[in-house]
């Protein structure tokens, strides 16, 4: 990995919120999504084989709350915290 990079795009995520839970339930920084973006290079195949060339690539995750970790009816205080919503891997060919 050569370098990664986290922004907040919302700090008040409500999408897909459970109507139980209280507009202020799960704490500061609970209900933030995130996109995270990591890039580097790797080298793909298998030690049988020989690892390949190392090839650059970059991977762009979207994160969003885990609406059952917050616990509640039927949540999961055991739970992910955080999901992911969409993700882009990209290799440089």
């Amino acid at each position: 990995m050569q370098s990664y990079d986290v922004h907040v795009t919302n700090k008040d995520y409500r999408i897909g919120r459970p109507e139980g839970l209280s507009e202020k339930g799960g704490g500061e920084g609970r209900r933030l999504s995130l996109l995270v973006t990591v890039s580097g290079v790797a080298k793909f195949g298998t030690e049988e084989s020989g690892l390949g060339e190392a090839r650059a690539f970059s991977d762009v995750v979207f994160l969003v709350p885990n609406w059952s970790s917050f616990g509640g009816k039927g949540g999961n205080i055991k739970a992910r915290k955080w999901v992911i919503q969409n993700q882009t891997f990209r290799v440089v060919v």
